[in-house]
């Protein structure tokens, strides 16, 4: 598979969801010790907070209110709490992983200890509930049901690790429903059910089919960057991925894992956009997943 296959996508965001994720990215480099209570927890649960990732959860947020007919701005602690619950998950990933490194800098396990790190990652938890409860008891109940499905999916993958097996196309399919897009379908149907709105279901299948197919690009970049450092073992020593996960069982080769893996991440878009694409509040979603979409 050609490099540029996994170029980056810039989605194309109107200006007033830029502006809402700017503001939402200074609320996340705000928060310090007022706000964690405990000085000495501030340090680690903000470490990741001041190198924001792709900001995909909350710009799903807000395309979810756009959808609508919402002004993104009303909804910028909502977008801030579905970015604080995804920044727990990766604190809490990274020690059972074992990972070193996030966003080119050390985990927080790494650079306060584990301790600190999961403890980081609970207040991280309990400040996103914080954020999402003036919204209600709707968007509380959305919120954390999405985060225990979050922890299902997390042990399902640690369990594979553990027994030291590659998970089968089922059983990685399920993982990523329940680890990644299920925090993403519930980060673009937010504003929808704070509103009560009667499609709120239909938005939370169209981004959990998007956050399958995020998860499936994000694992084909891990692969291609550890490919790329020469490591012929590569295969082995990663835990659970799609390219893996395909290599094992259809008995192919890299190459064609990864074309398959791609074709894979095309038809969980294709099958969340089919038979809503010509309703108003898709299309917004539909031009976002195109960033996510992996060239064949």
């Amino acid at each position: 598979m050609p490099a540029s296959t996994l170029e980056e996508s810039v989605p194309q965001l109107s200006s007033d969801i830029e502006r809402s994720l700017d503001r939402a990215v200074l609320v996340m480099k705000s928060l310090g010790k007022e706000d964690f209570i405990n000085g000495e927890l501030a340090g680690p649960a903000s470490h990741l907070l001041g190198h924001p990732g792709k900001l995909l959860r909350p710009a799903l947020v807000f395309i979810g209110a756009e959808a609508i007919g919402e002004r993104p701005s009303e909804f910028i602690d909502l977008a801030v709490a579905s970015e604080l619950m995804h920044t727990s998950s990766l604190i809490h990933d990274d020690i059972i992983d074992g990972d070193l490194m996030r966003r080119g800098m050390p985990t927080v396990h790494k650079e306060y200890g584990s301790a600190a790190a999961i403890l980081a990652g609970d207040a991280l938890i309990a400040k996103a509930i914080e954020m999402a409860a003036p919204y209600g008891s709707r968007v509380l109940r959305h919120i954390t049901r999405a985060a225990m499905m979050m922890c299902a999916g997390e042990a399902l993958d640690y369990r594979c690790q553990v027994e030291g097996v590659t998970p089968t196309l089922v059983q990685y399919m399920e993982i990523a429903r329940l680890k990644s897009a299920a925090l993403i379908g519930a980060s673009c149907s937010i504003a929808p059910v704070y509103k009560g709105s009667g499609i709120a279901d239909r938005i939370y299948g169209l981004g959990e089919g998007i956050g399958i197919a995020f998860q499936i690009r994000d694992d084909m970049e891990d692969f291609v960057e550890n490919m790329d450092m020469g490591d012929g073992t590569t295969g082995e020593r990663m835990r659970p991925n799609i390219v893996t996960t395909l290599m094992e069982e259809r008995s192919i080769g890299d190459g064609n894992a990864l074309e398959e893996a791609a074709r894979i991440n095309n038809r969980c878009i294709d099958d969340a956009c089919e038979g809503i694409e010509k309703e108003g509040f898709a299309a917004k979603f539909i031009e976002y997943s195109k960033s996510i979409r992996v060239r064949t």
